[in-house]
């Protein structure tokens, strides 16, 4: 996430009532709401109560599969109230070829080696998505919408699209945090008609809107997804500047197939609900309304759509897929992935690996994630960290770090010694010079970019005994966010993940660390 934003004074949201189903006109006059509680509050600071965490790791010791015992323990906690909608387990699922989508891969090489492009296939990947649409396309992100060539593809899908005459419904939907900006969903949307008006063809409408929960809580979450059937999803903005041009940004993403994947349309569902709720803003800031056109339509308007047509299609994998995500202040009850992390986090025996931008946000940390890793590392167990560089930007001047990796150390020290079985003295010492390996992104022998800009991480990834990883949107610190991932724990998945990503990443990025088994010069010593 950009770290540019500007905190505005007050909430811009009024409270609205919901029950506006499918598409709507919407004509009066009022703010962007806050539906559910509108918290401002940063992420929940509740840590797992010891009975859960007993009845997760009873369960798994029953050989109850992993994933499985999970989505009990979310069913539990909530009621199974947003069981297939804020998350669901499917087992029908298969990773694509070239499943895992690393940007920009170019480990081994050196910084001056890495050209501009190196992330097209991404590009491509998008293309490829909106293009084979037969129903339903989700597109959700972080404002700005997706810009230069992920722009440019998305246009091109839709003409492709236009063209197959397939009747195909497109949402649009970025989290439109407060700041200085420029360019909104009307002035988005008329350019992205602009090839589709002549297609006599075309039988296809798209809807774009921008959300807001309050001011401090917007949509984080990132995905391509369609027709209930094939998402490409993970970390990365579909931002030229940050990805495609040089000094590009580390990001993780995975491309999957099956019935997951309708559930990511109808987690969508819920935001753009709220969405649907926007009308006319306060004089000043600008008009948020969800817009809307038709391929026949001279121009565009104002309509919403909060119900995906996509329907429920059985997928013909194996894999089983946890997806999981968190409606933040926009709803009550609605953030079930933070209970599976915890309850991941918790339940490890031997490694905890984790590339992150940060731990924490600016001062902030999340402080049951962070007693998660203390109470593993008093256990003796490994836990590994790579973190954005101090000062990691990418080519576009935007920032992806708010804290150093020296205080990372520090903070993760001070919760280690708040355990109650925690060593002290000269033995914590060791402990953390031997179990906490942490570090910063490399991906090979260079140390800055040639302009000098130092290597920046945006991955949300984490994996626990090799047995389960996540991918997704969310961050470890606790920004209040809408966030949306996957956790999996299928054998030849995991090792896939190690092999290609995790084992590279720590390959080239170790040589930096500042503590951990090996470091001649530890930071606690």
């Amino acid at each position: 996430m950009k770290q540019t934003v500007v905190m505005v004074a007050a909430a811009l949201g009024t409270g609205i009532a919901l029950g506006m189903i499918g598409s709507q006109d919407l004509n009066a006059q009022q703010a962007p709401p806050t539906t559910g509680t509108g918290q401002t509050n940063l992420r929940s600071s509740a840590d797992i109560p010891e009975e859960t965490l007993q009845s997760f790791q009873a369960s798994l010791k029953t050989g109850t599969p992993l994933l499985q015992s999970l989505y009990e323990q979310l069913r539990k906690k909530d009621g199974g109230k947003w069981a297939g909608i804020a998350y669901m387990l499917t087992n029908d699922n298969e990773l694509t070829p070239n499943w895992l989508a690393q940007t920009p891969n170019v480990w081994g090489q050196s910084a001056k080696e890495v050209k501009k492009g190196a992330g097209d296939f991404m590009v491509q990947d998008v293309r490829r998505l909106i293009a084979g649409a037969e129903q339903f396309v989700d597109i959700t992100s972080l404002y700005p919408f997706p810009d230069g060539q992920f722009k440019n593809v998305i246009k091109q899908g839709l003409v492709d699209l236009a063209h197959s005459g397939r009747a195909v419904q497109v949402r649009i939907l970025v989290g439109w945090y407060p700041g200085p900006q420029s360019g909104n969903q009307s002035e988005y949307l008329s350019d992205l008609i602009v090839p589709l008006r002549s297609i006599s063809k075309g039988k296809l409408e798209i809807y774009v809107a921008a959300q807001r929960t309050n001011d401090l809580s917007w949509n984080h979450a990132k995905m391509v997804a369609v027709d209930g059937r094939r998402v490409l999803l993970g970390g990365e903005n579909l931002w030229d500047g940050d990805y495609l041009e040089s000094e590009p940004v580390h990001d993780l993403n995975v491309k999957l197939e099956g019935s997951t994947v309708f559930h990511m349309h109808r987690f969508a569902d819920t935001i753009w609900h709220s969405v649907c709720g926007y009308t006319s803003p306060w004089p000043g800031l600008p008009d948020w309304r969800s817009v809307h056109w038709k391929s026949g339509m001279r121009d565009i308007d104002v309509k919403c759509l909060d119900k995906s047509f996509a329907k429920p299609v059985p997928g013909t994998g194996n894999i089983s897929v946890l997806g999981a995500g968190r409606y933040a202040g926009l709803v009550d009850d609605g953030n079930p992935a933070d209970h599976a992390m915890l309850l991941s986090l918790r339940a490890s025996e031997s490694a905890i690996r984790i590339a992150q931008q940060d731990l924490a946000f600016y001062t902030r940390y999340w402080e049951p994630g962070m007693k998660a890793l203390a109470k593993a590392l008093v256990k003796k167990q490994d836990v590994y960290v790579v973190l954005s560089n101090d000062y990691g930007k990418a080519g576009s001047g935007n920032r992806y770090s708010t804290g150093t990796v020296a205080k990372a150390a520090d903070n993760i020290r001070t919760y280690v010694s708040k355990e109650p079985d925690a060593p002290t003295g000269k033995a914590l010492i060791d402990l953390l010079c031997t179990k906490l390996h942490i570090t910063t992104l490399r991906f090979g022998k260079s140390e800055k970019w040639p302009n000098g800009y130092e290597f920046a991480n945006h991955s949300k990834f984490f994996m626990v005994d090799d047995k389960v990883f996540y991918v997704g949107s969310e961050n470890l610190y606790p920004s209040n966010l809408i966030e949306y991932g996957v956790f999996v724990s299928d054998p030849g998945a995991v090792q896939k993940m190690r092999e290609l990503y995790w084992e590279p990443l720590w390959k080239y990025s170790s040589r930096v660390a500042i503590s951990g088994s090996g470091v001649s010069n530890c930071h606690f010593r």
